[in-house]
C-alpha cells in the first residue's frame, strides 16, 4: 500500500451506526463559530506571551489550523488541562498575527465536530430567528425561490473555499447528498455538477426508497433506523477515494454521517463534509 503524504496531518476515521449514535447523544460543544459564539477565542498577549487561541475541541479546526503554521501536525494544538478543549499559544508576534489572519479570514465558517474526517459549513444560515445571515439568504434564494444570481455566487462561494482549504483541495472526488427525490436534482446537486477539478460522483449515490422525513421522527434511534431502511445504493468503485460531500443545510449531521459512513463501507479513504449553512440548533429553526 502506497501511503498518501497529502494526509499526513490527518487521522482517517472508521465509523459505525453505534458511533453515529454515540455522538448524536453526545451533549458537548459541536461547532466553533469566530463571528459569534467563540469571538473571544483569540486573545493577544505581551511582549513574553504573545496570545493563545482557545478552542472547545480539535476536529477540523485543528487538522486545519497545522497546516497554516511552519512545521505543522497537531503538535501545535495542545489539550487543555484545566477546562474543556484545547488551546495554541504562541511564541514570536509574527505567529500571532499569522493566527488573527486565519481566524479573521475564516470568521464566517463553522468548523463542526462530527464522524467525518472533516466537517464544516461556510456560515450559520440566521442571525436571529427574524434574520438570515448573507449565506443563509442565499441559500434561501437559491433552494426556494430558484434564484439563478443566488445559486450562481453559492457556487463561485464553494469553488473558492474548496481551493483554500487545506485537504479539500486536494480530494479526489465529490458528490452531492443524495436527494430524496432522485428525478428532481436538488440545490446540492446543482452546485456540485458546477464545481470544476473533481470526479463528480453524484450519480453512483441514489436512496432505493426514501418515502419519510428525517426531520420528522423524534429520536437517534428512529432516524438511524429509518436511514437504514431507506437503503443507500453505491453503483460505482470508489475503493481509496478521498471524497468531499456537499450538503445545502447542516442541522443534526446525521443524514450526512450516516451518507459518509456507506461511503467508507464502499472502500472510501476519507471523506469531507461541507455545507453551504448551519442550523442555529439541530432542526431547521
Amino acid at each position: 500500500m502506497i501511503f498518501d503524504f497529502r494526509y499526513i496531518a490527518l487521522n482517517k476515521k472508521q465509523t459505525s451506526i453505534e458511533d453515529i449514535k454515540v455522538f448524536m447523544e453526545d451533549q458537548g460543544t459541536k461547532r466553533i463559530h469566530f463571528a459569534t459564539s467563540h469571538s473571544g477565542a483569540l486573545k493577544a498577549g505581551n511582549e513574553k506571551y504573545h496570545g493563545v487561541l482557545n478552542v472547545p475541541f480539535n476536529n477540523t479546526i485543528g487538522p486545519i489550523l497545522s497546516q497554516k503554521f511552519e512545521g505543522g501536525m497537531n503538535q501545535y494544538i495542545f489539550s487543555n488541562k484545566i477546562n474543556p478543549g484545547f488551546w495554541r499559544g504562541f511564541n514570536s508576534k509574527e505567529d500571532y498575527e499569522s493566527c488573527k489572519s486565519f481566524v479573521e479570514e475564516h470568521n464566517q465558517i463553522v468548523f463542526l465536530r462530527d464522524t467525518l474526517d472533516l466537517s464544516l459549513a461556510l456560515s450559520m444560515n440566521i442571525l436571529d430567528k427574524d434574520n438570515r445571515t448573507e449565506i443563509g439568504e442565499l441559500e434561501y434564494q437559491a433552494k426556494f425561490q430558484e434564484n439563478e444570481g443566488a445559486e450562481n455566487y453559492l457556487v463561485a462561494l464553494v469553488q473558492d473555499w474548496l481551493k483554500k482549504l487545506p485537504f479539500y483541495n486536494s480530494a479526489d472526488a465529490i458528490c452531492a447528498m443524495p436527494c430524496s427525490k432522485p428525478e428532481r436534482a436538488g440545490l446540492p446537486r446543482q452546485i456540485v455538477d458546477r464545481i470544476e477539478g473533481y470526479e463528480n460522483i453524484s450519480s453512483a449515490l441514489k436512496w432505493k426508497k426514501k418515502d419519510k422525513s428525517i426531520k420528522e421522527l423524534g429520536t437517534v434511534e428512529e432516524k438511524l433506523a429509518a436511514l437504514q431502511e431507506f437503503e443507500l445504493e453505491i453503483t460505482s468503485d470508489l475503493k481509496g477515494k478521498n471524497v468531499i460531500l456537499l450538503d445545502d443545510l447542516y442541522m443534526s449531521g446525521i443524514s450526512m454521517q450516516f451518507v459518509a459512513m456507506k461511503l467508507k463501507e464502499a472502500g472510501v479513504d476519507r471523506v469531507f463534509g461541507i455545507s453551504i449553512v448551519k442550523s442555529r440548533s439541530n432542526t431547521a429553526l
